[in-house]
């Protein structure tokens, strides 16, 4: 008779239970392979699944937080089961049922600034500085940077800017600044070669201190301008310049290796003029320096043996004014 009772007692309750399931409502959890996420930001049910279930479950299913999104460029892997475990302990008043990948592979939401990108950026900047018509130039990258991972979503410009005064042949240092909604975030640095090749002036002899350098002394080259310090290009130059000092032949002639003579040298007889006001008076006197039109040099005049300085106004004439 006991048995007759426990038999049917388990009947009844196998028979609940089933019933009871059958009631239950179901819901399914179809798994992503793979998933980006936000860096550093809970990471719920919701962005990595689809979820089918009725409407207050669903909700509660897709809010369930699983782990921390992993930093910008890195991944992080989830499995289905601890996903599982997961539910196991939430109650959803639903059967859940998970299907899709057997694991989840987690990438952080990541903006990538390609090493290609900065160099592009570099050379646009660079060839945007070249100033001379005259002069050819070629622009290659001497040292590729690293490419620059952030956070994505971000707003980003890259900001240029030399470590020197200006652009000249040979390297140029790039600092880039990485700039995202407005505020620096990284920084990275090209070096940019610049070849650049001109007309340039050489001298087809040895030019002495003082000679006037003309076309009997000189010839036009084209030379690359790498390590070449102001070189005279064609259709800069000036018939009048002298050699300021001794020019070796074949060498490139610069700014810094030619002058204009002087107008008035040392010991030439000059007219002196002194103005006052709307008052002038002209004397002679000599000239104790040379000097080009424009300079102030010393000179003595001849009625009162005194010395004084004076503007060069003329091969002839220097002038004081008070």
């Amino acid at each position: 008779m006991k048995r007759s009772i426990i038999t049917i007692f388990l009947l009844v309750v196998s028979l609940a239970t089933q019933i009871c399931a059958q009631k239950l409502p179901s819901a399914k959890i179809t798994l992503h392979a793979k998933c980006e996420v936000s860096s550093a930001q809970p990471v719920t049910i919701g962005d990595i699944a689809s979820v089918e279930a009725p409407a207050a479950a669903a909700g509660k299913i897709k809010d369930t937080v699983i782990c921390t999104g992993p930093i910008p460029g890195s991944q992080r892997i989830v499995d289905a089961e601890y996903i599982r475990l997961k539910l196991n302990s939430l109650n959803t008043g639903c059967s859940v049922l998970i299907s899709g990948a057997e694991s989840v592979v987690l990438s952080g939401k990541s903006l990538k600034i390609t090493s290609e990108q900065l160099e592009e950026a570099a050379l646009q900047f660079v060839s945007g500085q070249t100033l001379s018509e005259e002069i050819g130039y070629g622009f290659s990258i001497q040292r590729t940077p690293k490419e620059i991972i952030l956070p994505g979503g971000s707003n980003v410009e890259i900001q240029p800017k030399l470590t020197g005064r200006s652009v000249r042949p040979g390297a140029n240092t790039v600092l880039l600044d990485v700039v995202a909604d407005g505020k620096a975030v990284s920084k990275s640095s090209v070096t940019v070669l610049v070849k650049a090749v001109a007309n340039v002036l050489v001298a087809g002899a040895s030019i002495g201190q003082g000679t006037a350098v003309d076309a009997q002394n000189t010839k036009w080259e084209k030379r690359e301008l790498t390590g070449s310090s102001e070189p005279i290009i064609m259709g800069k130059e000036n018939a009048d310049w002298v050699a300021r000092r001794t020019i070796r032949a074949g060498a490139v002639i610069t700014l810094a290796d030619v002058e204009l003579p002087s107008a008035i040298k040392s010991g030439d007889s000059i007219m002196l003029v002194v103005r006052c006001g709307g008052v002038s008076l002209t004397t002679t006197a000599q000239a104790k320096q040379s000097g080009r039109i424009g300079d102030n040099i010393r000179v003595r005049t001849e009625a009162s043996n005194e010395e004084l300085r004076a503007r060069v106004v003329s091969s002839n004439a220097v002038e004081i004014v008070r």
